[in-house]
């Protein structure tokens, strides 16, 4: 496999295993799902945190909280792109109770939203993680979960975790995106799409992604996104 230096390769199955991901392992609905899975596995079994592999890490996440999520306040949305839960986390205990469950039913959505769920399992006599509306396996559970318990008020601003967009941008100051409290960028799914789109896979030059192309050795013609 061609990774990185540096980068120590485990089988994921050692902490999460699902044979309905491994029959369509490039779908992306259900990459999404094992992934969210994976994690909340993940913080259950070790002290490790989970970082997506879109963060790009601008300093240390030197908060010295046993909890690392970033939030928007003024509406309480919960970002689990870089997640830490202590051990004995309630709201860690809830969101694997409700990722294992036999009738994964995310009632916090309202009934409105969960008719087609609960028709389907009349019908069907199922309901999988991967039935549940996007995000559901992720930030939403771990939004209800860390509201129902309280633990909410103890994750970080969104602003020193994902503060910027316009990674593909010339013209942008390449010292806006690196200010003291940034701790991280989060490019997500729509800066690859552009990418992909626009640029044929290739950061334009003098873009901050050009920069830490450039910066770690980043051969762009070569690993193009993809």
């Amino acid at each position: 496999m061609d990774v990185p230096d540096g980068v120590i390769l485990h089988d994921a199955r050692s902490i999460y295993s699902d044979e309905e991901f491994q029959k369509h392992p490039s779908s992306r609905r259900r990459a999404a799902v094992y992934s969210d899975v994976f994690r909340i596995h993940l913080l259950q079994m070790t002290d490790h945190v989970w970082v997506d592999l879109d963060i790009y890490c601008v300093n240390p996440l030197d908060f010295s909280s046993d909890y690392l999520f970033g939030v928007v306040w003024r509406n309480k949305a919960v970002n689990n792109c870089v997640l830490r839960l202590p051990k004995n986390s309630i709201a860690l205990k809830l969101i694997l109770e409700f990722l294992s469950s036999e009738v994964p039913l995310p009632h916090w959505l309202g009934a409105d939203r969960i008719k087609g769920l609960v028709s389907n399992y009349e019908t069907e006599g199922q309901i999988s993680l991967y039935d549940l509306p996007w995000t559901t396996t992720g930030p939403s559970v771990t939004r209800w979960a860390l509201s129902i318990t309280g633990e909410i008020s103890r994750g970080q601003h969104w602003h020193t975790y994902w503060p910027a967009r316009g990674f593909l941008d010339p013209e942008r100051a390449i010292e806006s995106y690196e200010q003291p409290w940034v701790r991280f960028h989060h490019f997500q799914g729509e800066t690859r799409g552009d990418l992909r789109k626009h640029f044929s896979g290739v950061p334009p030059r003098g873009s901050y992604i050009d920069l830490i192309c450039q910066r770690h050795k980043i051969d762009v013609d070569r690993y193009p996104v993809i």
